[in-house]
């Protein structure tokens, strides 16, 4: 084992004895020791040393080969905007991502690669082995958060991809462990600034004109510098409008793609040497390449500004929630342009302001994440801004992700189960996500949950769990089990817990958890989505039977009104302030409340047929008691009467009334003075009193209005058991 790990070791470290030599003229090969790589273009010999350095003159960078140092002939880039087919830049490094392109690109400049590959390896390597040892003796528990530090200060000397990189692992639980996650939480992506002089030339280049000719002034300094650009502050000639242009770092495209194709390497070797050394089997490279897409678009200014337009497209409901303009006549895959905000850090503002506006952009993000389907991926501190109207301001929108109807879907499925407490059915919604495989032992994996949440969740329910907390207890056991968080869910879980952590600045007791139950109820009770739908009658017939208390649980979370229990939501414990009857009235005649008006329908007709049956059996009782018991039998009744009492009422049938009175009770009185009574004369008497309520009063016109429609399909269930009631009793004659 230890053999075969060095000559894998050996094989690794080859380049550091292979030596270059001198360029082989016409035949333009790179020659390493007795190895003879492809032949390069002349024009991208590696060999062929150069000078590069910025004209005043022309604004432009010139970059002058060795041959001609002393001649006059200079060669210049073109200051005028690129020509571009979509698909390959100036370079032939594909502008979307292309694995194979950019592995052929890299593969023809040999020299390049091999010293950036060298200088990875060189730190990468022993890190690595030095944790699979560790791992395999049993010693990684005790040295964990010295490792963790080392990693994150590997990344950070290796540059901004890497940095990115770690960024994205500090969301992974089930790739880098807990004390991993937390230190790479902590690199940051600021770097010094560029010249100013390079941006301006890279703006002439992008945009086609001298930056002098598009804009009246221009910051002197950009006003914010990071791993892949910097912004500054200009103004329009043609509008005199304020913009802030994001200016990309030169050669970013080569720099990202040479660090993907040595990522790529250096992920085989690591698989061959978690082969020999560990029973785990982690795809690197599978998941470097979903990880260097997004890294990809992150690079294309263009998609960036689309993103941003079609994010905004999505806040009609959301007016304190704004994003600023995009203007793509000033816009190119290198260089963004947008509309000027003043205003301030989100996580820097007034208490008040930050439990006002994190709610906002909760419900946000919630409606972008289970609604749309298409959410922003990247909502850290200094992408949140309040602006002067006192909206919350939502920066950068490179880093997007996007989930389709059935996963949107059954994560709220995921949470409703949650919320009950059925972890039999989170393992099945874990395996439906992507999270488990299918062949999991489900009875295991849905006991440790229950364990970690069950604990998480003593002692007060969900207002004394945080999302951060829970996230970190859940990945302590799935870095133990067979559990692969999928992308998506990663960037998830990154945005929820920066929400989570600027609302505790603002509110110590803000809980996440809490805050999405109302959008989570509103969801359930008003989408048409057949998941759900099932969902719903999932909680409302508890036991198969019709629960009014439950349905009163989520129309009051779904205004906001929320019960603290033992689980995120006890469904069985309506709140004791609840919404008010008005409220009630207003969601169900609203087009929101349709499906639990056609829901409550069917279970009117159902009580009512019910009803008629008691009514009528008692009427026949005492129609029939004049006559001898052996007699009764033959005395002819109407086909109503005989239809309506032809199944005579059991004991759960008068529970079923019981249950229909509570559904009024509970959904149109004030539920504190809801007991053990239940009589129809205590149901008229609530009713009656709720009715005289200013409030319901001024919508009574609307109620009797909405009623007919609603009474139509009361009369159409009950036809309908009726009708049923007629053929059994024809086909039983």
């Amino acid at each position: 084992m230890v053999a075969n790990s060095g000559l894998v070791l050996l094989y690794i470290l080859s380049p550091v004895i292979w030596k270059p030599q001198k360029c082989i003229g016409c035949k333009n090969v790179v020659r390493f020791g007795k190895k003879s790589l492809l032949p390069l273009r002349k024009s991208s010999c590696s060999m062929q040393a150069s000078t590069v350095r910025y004209s005043f003159e022309t604004k432009s960078v010139v970059s002058i080969p060795s041959s001609e140092k002393n001649s006059s002939n200079v060669v210049k880039e073109s200051s005028k905007k690129a020509v571009r087919n979509d698909v390959e830049d100036d370079d032939q490094l594909p502008l979307v991502f292309d694995l194979p392109a950019i592995t052929s690109y890299w593969e023809r400049r040999q020299v390049e690669s091999r010293r950036r590959y060298f200088e990875v390896v060189s730190r990468i390597l022993p890190f690595f082995i030095k944790v699979l040892l560790e791992s395999r003796s049993g010693k990684l528990k005790e040295t964990e958060t010295e490792r963790a530090i080392e990693f994150r200060e590997m990344l950070t000397y290796l540059g901004p991809t890497f940095i990115k990189l770690g960024q994205s692992l500090s969301i992974r639980p089930d790739m880098v462990g807990p004390r991993a996650m937390e230190e790479l939480q902590k690199l940051c992506d600021a770097v010094p600034p560029f010249s100013t002089d390079i941006a301006l030339a890279m703006i002439e280049e992008e945009l086609g004109k001298p930056a002098t000719e598009l804009f009246s002034e221009i910051s002197e300094k950009p006003i914010a510098a990071a791993s892949l650009g910097q912004v500054y502050y200009a103004r329009l000639k043609s509008t005199g409008e304020e913009v802030a242009i994001k200016v990309q770092r030169p050669d970013m495209l080569r720099k990202v793609t040479l660090d993907l194709y040595v990522m790529r390497k250096v992920a085989a070797l690591m698989e061959v040497l978690q082969e020999k050394l560990m029973a785990s089997r982690v795809q690197y490279r599978a998941l470097l390449d979903q990880w260097s897409r997004s890294m990809y678009l992150e690079l294309d200014y263009v998609n960036e500004g689309k993103n941003a337009m079609r994010f905004s497209k999505y806040l009609q409901d959301f007016p304190e929630v704004y994003v600023p303009a995009v203007y793509f006549e000033y816009t190119s895959r290198r260089v963004l342009t947008m509309e000027w905000i003043y205003g301030k850090k989100l996580a820097k503002s007034e208490p008040a302001e930050i439990r006002r506006l994190v709610r906002v952009g909760v419900n946000c993000f919630l409606n972008q994440l289970l609604g749309t389907g298409f959410f922003h991926a990247d909502p850290h501190p200094g992408n949140l801004l309040v602006d002067k109207k006192g909206r919350l301001v939502i920066l950068d929108f490179g880093l997007m992700s996007e989930i389709d109807k059935s996963q949107m879907d059954r994560m709220i499925i995921a949470i409703i189960h949650l919320a009950n407490r059925d972890y039999k059915k989170v393992v099945d919604d874990f395996i439906f996500l992507g999270f488990l495989p299918e062949n999991v032992d489900r009875a295991r994996i849905g006991s440790m949950l229950g364990v970690v949440l069950d604990q998480a969740l003593q002692g007060g329910g969900a207002k004394n769990v945080n999302f951060q907390k829970l996230s970190s207890q859940l990945s302590e056991i799935t870095f133990e089990l067979p559990f692969q968080i999928p992308p998506y869910f990663a960037l998830i879980i990154r945005a929820l817990s920066v929400l989570e952590g600027i609302a505790l600045v603002g509110d110590p007791q803000f809980k996440m958890i809490m805050e999405a139950f109302p959008y989570v109820s509103k969801r359930l009770l008003t989408d048409e989505s057949p998941y759900l739908k099932q969902a719903l009658r999932e909680i409302l017939y508890k036991n198969g039977q019709f629960s009014p208390k439950r349905l009163r649980v989520l129309v009051d979370s779904a205004q906001g009104f929320i019960q603290n229990g033992e689980a995120f939501v006890d469904f069985d414990t309506p709140p004791q302030v609840g919404a008010s009857t008005a409220q009630v009235l207003q969601f169900l005649l609203s087009e929101e409340g349709a499906i639990i008006r056609n829901l409550l329908a069917d279970e009117l007709a159902n009580g009512l047929d019910l009803w008629l049956r008691h009514f009528l059996q008692q009427l026949r009782s005492s129609l029939l008691a004049p006559f001898p018991v052996s007699i009764r039998s033959y005395i002819p009744l109407p086909l109503t009467m005989r239809l309506a009492t032809a199944e005579p009422l059991e004991s759960k049938d008068y529970h079923y009334l019981e249950n229909m009175q509570q559904a009024v009770l509970f959904l149109l009185t004030d539920r504190t003075n809801v007991g053990s009574q239940s009589i129809s004369p205590f149901l008229l008497q609530q009713v009656t009193k709720s009715f005289m309520e200013e409030e319901v009063v001024h919508m009574l016109p609307q109620l009797i209005k909405e009623s007919v429609g609603w009474n139509r399909r009361v009369f159409q269930k009950l036809l309908e058991v009726y009708l049923k009631r007629l053929g059994n009793e024809i086909f039983s004659s």
